[in-house]
């Protein structure tokens, strides 16, 4: 809109009009009044240029925030749908853990039963140690009778050795002299029945 000096009625209202139609217009209107101001068209040129600009720059604006809002809209259907997955995964690690607990529960009473037995084959391990070291004691103790026997053993099996080699000679000798007695004892025979065995027996 082109405006002349002086304004016609029409562009005055018109001016007007626009003017009331801007809540911005109050930050421009001075203690002169409405009427002093509307005598000076340059002056409300100049007001509703600068009126018209910060419409812009608000409708801008507004369509800035309203690009925010849809973003801000899309984040939060994000955001929801994230809690709905972290809800589901808190109730999943919720039942996991719930089932954890009875296990460690249970593990925990088993230990329990485990260290109750475990003390009571502690006592009867405690009582076979005792044992095993009286008789490794005993042994120990005996150890020095139990080398000297096996030096009498051997000594006796020498002995042994020693008495069944004279048994054999004694034997053999016993032997020969039993046959030596069999030969005496037998009669004398003659020359003609020697004669007569010696023919038989070729």
């Amino acid at each position: 809109m082109t405006i002349s000096i002086p304004l016609t009625k029409k562009e005055f209202e018109k001016l007007k009009e626009d003017a009331n139609s801007y809540k911005n217009w109050l930050k421009y209107v001075d203690n002169r009044g409405w009427t002093d101001i509307l005598k000076e068209p340059l002056k409300i040129k100049e007001i509703m240029d600068k009126i018209k600009a910060d419409v812009r720059y608000y409708k801008e604006l507004n369509n800035g925030l309203n690009q925010a809002c849809d973003l801000l809209n899309e984040k939060k259907k994000k955001l929801l749908e994230e809690v709905e997955k972290w809800k589901k995964s808190s109730d999943d690690f919720r039942k996991d853990l719930v089932e954890s607990n009875k296990l460690h529960v249970k593990k925990a009473a088993e230990i329990k039963q485990l260290e109750e037995d475990n003390g009571k084959n502690g006592i009867t391990i405690a009582q076979q140690d005792s044992k095993i070291k009286r008789l490794i004691k005993e042994v120990e103790s005996h150890k020095g009778t139990g080398i000297m026997i096996e030096k009498e053993n051997q000594i006796l099996k020498r002995q042994k050795k020693v008495l069944q080699d004279e048994i054999q000679v004694v034997q053999k000798k016993y032997e020969a002299v039993k046959q030596k007695l069999e030969e005496m004892s037998k009669p004398t025979e003659t020359w003609g029945e020697k004669f007569a065995r010696e023919a038989q027996e070729k």
